[in-house]
Parts: structure tokens; C-alpha cells; sequence
């Protein structure tokens, strides 16, 4: 066994039921978890776009995800003014810090950290609403929601590793393919129709087709779209933090799409 098959192992034997846990566990320490891992993953993104290394306005980024994760967290204590206070705040600074650093690239610097905090930030802090929200039903949904993802992610690697031959987006991610795709996206269906089935959630059958979608579609199409940042900064992955996995925005993009859209939907919707 390889060095980076045996970091794997590793890996996931100690990050698969320590997130579970978490996940079930939800309050604080999942949220403690989240924004740790949105840290951690702003750094990455502002290192890819290389706004790290040239500018103090890095720091605003993780100052909104912080931001974002106290808001989803406190909702609905919280209002949406406190959040657009929040942004009018850092966007000021941004200015002032670009401004004393005389910049010359203040619209870079400042567009890139903005758009961490919302990419990053402002997406996938919704995760931790959407575990709060989940209370009700014992943490079922958002443990089902990650278990989708998982699965999509793992049947789309193994089918298209096998039998794939038509790649959908190959200067993007080559080694993505469309029996993959179909395959992750029917993983996503099998679970939550499981889920269904069994009365963990109680779901309609438009219910399970339009959740299966974002696990199964918006969820591969957050990887695509964190595949587009590398390849447009020239790196295999965001970040070698998790060894032989890459860096953490490498596996948690496809939640970044998907736990903001099955929140609004159970939220709204359900």
C-alpha cells in the first residue's frame, strides 16, 4: 500500500465518525467544527487566488465567515440588518487597509476576499442553520444530506472510474465523466428514497426527487466549481492539510452548493 493510500486510510477512519459524531451531536461543537473548517478553508481560497500573499485584507475574509457562522448559528435571534451592518463594516475597512497599503491591486484583493466570504463563508455556515434547524428530527436530515453527498461523490468516482468515457468538463476536471455524474446523482436518490422508505424523514416522493438534485447535481457542481479555482491557479489540490485527501475545501466543496439549497428547501419548503 502506497504512503498516500495509507494517509487515506487514516484519514477517513478517524474523520468519517468523528464528523458523523459531530453531526449528531450538533449545538456547539458541530459549529465550532463548521467554522473551524470555513477558516481553514477561506485560507485556502485566498492562497489559491494568491490575495494571501498580497495583501492585510485577508483578514477581512475570515472576520465575515466568522460573521456568517454567528449569524447562522443565533437565527432567528439574529436579523438580516445584523449581517448587512457586518458587510458595510468590512467593506470600509477593505478600502481603508488597501488604501494604506497603497495597493495596486485593490480591485483584485478586495473582490477575491469578498467573494471567500461569501463562497466560502456565507454558503457553507448554512450547514450549521441547517443542523440547528434540524433538532426537530433528531439530526436525521442534515446526517442524510452529508450521507448523499458521500455516496455521490464515491459512486461518481468508482463508476466513472470504470466505465466512464465521455468527460463532461474535461479542461475543468478531467476526470470527471457523465456515467459518473448519472451514477453519483442515482446514490443521491437511493438514500434519500431509503431515508423515505424506512420513516427516518418524513418525505413526499417530489420531496426525495428535489433533494436527491441538489445532493446529486449541485453537489457535483460545487466540485466543478472548487476545480475551476485550481486549475485557474495551476494546483492538483486546494491544500495538504488532510493528506492524501488534499486540503479541506477539496472535501467539503460539494456541500458549499448543496447545505445552503437543502436548508432554504426544508426550511420553506418542508
Amino acid at each position: 500500500m502506497s504512503i498516500k493510500s495509507t494517509n487515506r486510510t487514516i484519514v477517513n477512519s478517524l474523520g468519517i465518525p468523528g464528523i458523523l459524531a459531530l453531526l449528531w451531536y450538533g449545538e456547539e461543537p458541530f459549529a465550532i467544527f463548521i467554522t473551524l473548517v470555513i477558516i481553514l478553508a477561506t485560507r485556502e481560497f485566498l492562497i489559491l487566488t494568491k490575495v494571501d500573499l498580497q495583501s492585510n485584507v485577508k483578514w477581512i475574509g475570515y472576520l465575515g465567515g466568522l460573521g456568517f457562522c454567528y449569524f447562522y448559528y443565533f437565527l432567528p435571534s439574529v436579523h438580516l440588518y445584523h449581517i448587512s451592518l457586518l458587510l458595510v463594516i468590512l467593506i470600509i475597512t477593505g478600502f481603508f487597509i488597501e488604501m494604506i497599503q497603497q495597493s495596486k491591486k485593490v480591485g483584485k484583493n478586495l473582490g477575491l476576499t469578498f467573494l471567500s466570504i461569501f463562497y466560502v463563508g456565507a454558503l457553507l455556515s448554512s450547514l450549521i442553520a441547517l443542523r440547528n434547524y434540524d433538532s426537530t428530527n433528531g439530526s436525521y436530515f442534515t446526517i442524510t444530506m452529508v450521507l448523499s453527498i458521500w455516496s455521490c461523490d464515491s459512486a461518481a468516482f468508482y463508476f466513472g472510474t470504470k466505465w466512464g468515457r465521455k468527460k463532461i468538463l474535461p479542461t475543468i476536471s478531467p476526470n470527471k465523466s457523465w456515467v459518473g455524474c448519472v451514477a453519483g446523482l442515482a446514490s443521491s436518490v437511493i438514500i434519500f428514497y431509503f431515508a423515505k422508505h424506512f420513516s427516518i424523514l418524513d418525505l413526499k416522493l417530489i420531496d426525495v426527487c428535489i433533494l436527491s438534485i441538489i445532493s446529486g447535481v449541485f453537489g457535483q457542481a460545487g466540485d466543478f466549481a472548487e476545480s475551476l479555482l485550481k486549475r485557474n491557479a495551476d494546483v492538483k489540490d486546494s491544500g495538504t492539510l488532510l493528506l492524501g485527501h488534499g486540503g479541506v475545501l477539496d472535501r467539503f466543496d460539494s456541500l458549499i452548493f448543496a447545505s445552503p439549497l437543502t436548508f432554504y428547501y426544508v426550511h420553506f419548503i418542508l
